[in-house]
């Protein structure tokens, strides 16, 4: 895994647009994230993790399955460029957030990996008709 910060808007094309964010917040949430790379076949982060980030995936196919009590594994989706995974979260039986699923590279992928707490933030400053 290799890890590069950016203040570019590299991941400008991910889809923030059919989400409803409007197009100077979409700049913000662009503008300060990690890229991440991944060779096929690793774990992103496991199905009952702490959601602390959020990623859009700009190059590569990432899978996403969930454990289901009554089946070993369940085959869910993948995720291609331009799209976002890590924001299916619930709360579990101590009432803390964790992931609904686990995430996998299919290929070789590149993340933009946004922290939920500049989310956050973001949403604090951003006006209520902005947002």
């Amino acid at each position: 895994m290799e890890a590069r910060c950016s203040t570019e808007p590299t991941c400008s094309k991910l889809d923030f647009f059919s989400w409803g964010i409007p197009e100077e917040t979409a700049r913000e949430l662009t503008r300060h994230h990690t890229e991440l790379g991944y060779s096929p076949g690793k774990l992103i982060f496991g199905q009952g993790s702490r959601p602390t980030s959020c990623c859009g995936v700009v190059k590569g196919v990432v899978r996403e399955s969930a454990r289901i009590r009554t089946a070993p594994k369940r085959w869910c989706g993948s995720r291609r460029p331009a799209t976002f995974l890590g924001l299916a979260d619930k709360l579990d039986n101590s009432g803390q957030w964790v992931r609904r699923f686990e995430a996998w590279t299919a290929s070789q992928c590149v993340l933009a990996v946004v922290t939920r707490e500049h989310v956050r933030g973001l949403m604090r400053t951003c006006p209520p008709r902005n947002c």
